[in-house]
Order: structure tokens, then sequence, then C-alpha cells
């Protein structure tokens, strides 16, 4: 009977957990918990990054399409419509499309009125369109896609340059028009 007393009360005083073992419950939980976090954030970033590519196959496409509808297929038909300067486009009245509100499209020196560019670009939330012809002479453009959302010190474009026929690539943002 003394020595079943003796197990009772040695169940007893186990029954539950020791300091010890509930810091160290504590720091595991906590250790999660940054690794949840960390992926967390790094998962917008990547679902920004994919709406970026999304628009720049979207602006890919119909630049592409340009010179038939128009029936420009001569060498010059992006130079034609873009010149030699950097166009920008921008979804200000937040329908989803940059193109179909007055100054949208910044080209040439000044905005465009809803209705006079001929291509109207489906752009993401806070995203930008930016493009500009090869050049006079070549039947080619630049392309790239920006986007305000992720981080200053981190913010990516999807860049290509069609004159190259180099693929699309994911970097840091620049003014660089060179892959």
């Amino acid at each position: 009977m003394k020595q079943e007393n003796k197990k009772y009360k040695n169940k007893q005083m186990r029954s539950g957990f020791t300091i010890l073992e509930l810091m160290f419950v504590i720091m595991m939980l906590i250790g999660l918990a940054v690794i949840a976090q960390k992926t967390l954030l790094h998962s917008k970033d990547t679902g920004i990054l994919a709406s970026e590519m999304s628009d720049f196959k979207n602006a890919a496409k119909l630049l592409n399409d340009y010179p038939v509808s128009s029936g420009d297929m001569s060498s010059n038909s992006y130079y034609n419509l873009l010149g030699n300067d950097v166009c920008s486009a921008y979804d200000k009245d937040n329908t989803g499309i940059a193109g179909d509100a007055d100054n949208e499209i910044y080209c040439k020196g000044h905005y465009w009125d809803a209705g006079e560019f001929p291509i109207q670009f489906p752009v993401s939330e806070d995203g930008r369109i930016q493009f500009k012809s090869g050049g006079a002479g070549k039947f080619c453009y630049k392309l790239k896609t920006v986007t305000g959302n992720i981080n200053v010190e981190h913010k990516k474009e999807v860049f290509q340059d069609f004159c190259t026929a180099a693929k699309p690539v994911i970097r840091d943002a620049s003014d660089s028009w060179t892959q």
C-alpha cells in the first residue's frame, strides 16, 4: 500500500508541464509565427508580380495586334504611333482599363484624350505600362510594366525588348530600356 501511495504521489506531481517545457513550446510558437509572417509578406509581392506579368502579356498582345488592326504594316508602324518618346499608360479612373478616360496615356509629349489613342490596355490596380518604339525603320517596340504597390527598395518591373527577340525579364525597376 505504501508503494502504491508513492506511485500515486509521483503521478500527481508529474501531471502538468514544467516551466522549461512551457518556455520551449512558447519559443517554438514564436519561431513559427515569424516564419509564417515572412511567408505571407512574400506571397503578397509574388501576387503583385503575377498581376504585373498578366498586364505585360495583355499589353504585348495588344501592341502585337496594332499594325494589323491599324492597317499600317510598314516598318514604321510603331514609330508613327509612338515616336521616340517613352509612353505610359495608367488607369486613373479605376476601371481596370488605361485609355478609356482623358489623361490616362501619356505619349509624344502630351496626354491623349479618351478614345484618341488606338489601344486601351487592361491595367492592374496601381499598375503602369511603359512602351516605346524600336526607332524609325524598325518593326518592333520595347515594353515594361511597373507597379507602385511594392516597397520602393523592392520595386520590380517586367521588361522585354521585342527588337532583339529576348525573353521577358523580371528585374529591379529602372529607367533603362536595354536588356
